[in-house]
């Protein structure tokens, strides 16, 4: 999508869990989770400002918990950075159990979208690494960078941890 250079590009850092199923309605995964989710998704529901059905090999149920942060409040946005995703994983950790188990029949993924002027530091630690793949999640970054008073975005990659 681009973004004309007198529109306002906002810097952040989104961190979601992700659990999609074509079994499990986004209810019983937020009763067996044990987490509020902040979006959710029924099959079939139709795509939204658009008024037209998912292809049905995408048609799945979509149950999401995210957190965002402003990048631009920050003095120093790598450490920052670092503190926000540990403090997201530390919070979904009691969990983690749970969510392993439905990773074995279900999509489970920890989604980063960075929206930044500049190429963000991407990184994880040891302990960021250790705590996704605990949840036994694929990682995905969406990296949408400002240039030129235009934003580009890079295809969602998706990486397996364990």
């Amino acid at each position: 999508m681009n973004h004309t250079a007198t529109q306002h590009f906002q810097n952040y850092l989104g961190i979601s869990l992700w659990i999609s199923s074509t079994e499990l309605i986004p209810e019983d995964i937020t009763q067996l989770v044990g987490i509020q989710p902040t979006y959710v998704r029924l099959r079939g529901a139709m795509i939204a400002g658009r008024n037209i059905p998912r292809r049905p090999e995408f048609d799945v149920h979509e149950w999401q918990f995210r957190k965002q942060f402003d990048a631009r409040s920050s003095t120093d946005l790598a450490q920052s950075t670092e503190k926000f995703i540990t403090d997201f994983l530390d919070e979904i950790k009691a969990h983690a159990s749970l969510i392993k188990e439905l990773s074995e029949h279900h999509s489970v993924k920890i989604s980063f979208v960075y929206h930044a002027d500049a190429m963000p530091y991407v990184g994880l630690t040891r302990d960021q690494v250790q705590a996704i793949a605990a949840l036994g999640a694929k990682l995905d970054y969406d990296l949408m960078i400002e240039q030129n008073g235009f934003s580009e975005t890079d295809e969602p990659r998706s990486v397996e941890v364990g």
